[in-house]
């Protein structure tokens, strides 16, 4: 597996937000100042109102460390990180997030919930219609039958792995586990996109485990 490109690795943090200022120290101007002077944050909302709406307040092109913050969201109920470094880089930055409302405003949040997403883009030779020999058996039925309506010749494979949890059991609605070839990538390219609720790590650990298995 070559791995193209890191799309996105985010970490979400979920808790009552307005528990990170208990006492009620900092105003909402004060709050988003305080956020885009640590990040330097190149864009923030503009008012406070726009922290309270469903979309919640997100915050733009940040930085911590060596890590680019491509988006930092606040929600009612947690906290979202978005970079294309790793989920664990985004963890770190949501976790001194957190902990610097520890430091200065006396919070006592507990993080006990947590969710990580992770999506990548990719190039392999694997073989996905060897996931189950009648697959071959389907796409070699099907390029024969549209062929010969068409008068003319097609490729087809199975484009795709999709592994979800039942959504209708819960509010909230973890990612998806995908392998898929990219939209508008001819076949012979061999490019991917894989998305996963996992770290970053273990996401390129599985693809590789699936890659191995259909090469």
């Amino acid at each position: 597996m070559e791995l193209l490109s890191v799309v996105l690795a985010r970490s979400a943090l979920l808790f009552e937000v307005d528990s990170l200022d208990p006492f009620g120290r900092l105003s909402a101007v004060e709050a988003l100042a305080q956020i885009k002077e640590r990040y330097g944050f190149a864009i923030v909302p503009q008012k406070p109102g726009e922290s309270t709406t469903e979309k919640g307040a997100e915050f733009l092109s940040g930085r911590m460390g060596d890590t680019v913050i491509d988006r930092l969201t606040l929600f009612h109920n947690g906290i979202v990180v978005d970079t294309r470094s790793s989920t664990e880089e985004s963890e770190k930055i949501a976790d001194d997030f957190v902990g610097k409302a520890r430091d200065i405003l006396g919070s006592r949040v507990r993080v006990e919930r947590r969710h990580l997403a992770s999506q990548i883009t990719f190039r392999s030779q694997l073989v996905l219609s060897r996931m189950n020999p009648v697959i071959e058996e389907i796409c070699e039925e099907i390029q024969r039958t549209v062929g010969a309506g068409l008068k003319q010749e097609f490729v087809a494979e199975p484009i795709g792995l999709t592994i979800h949890t039942d959504v209708t059991q819960t509010r909230f609605a973890p990612a998806k586990f995908s392998i898929e070839r990219r939209a508008d990538a001819p076949f012979f390219e061999n490019t991917y996109f894989s998305g996963a609720p996992l770290s970053t790590q273990r996401h390129l650990a599985l693809v590789e485990k699936f890659e191995r298995s259909l090469l």
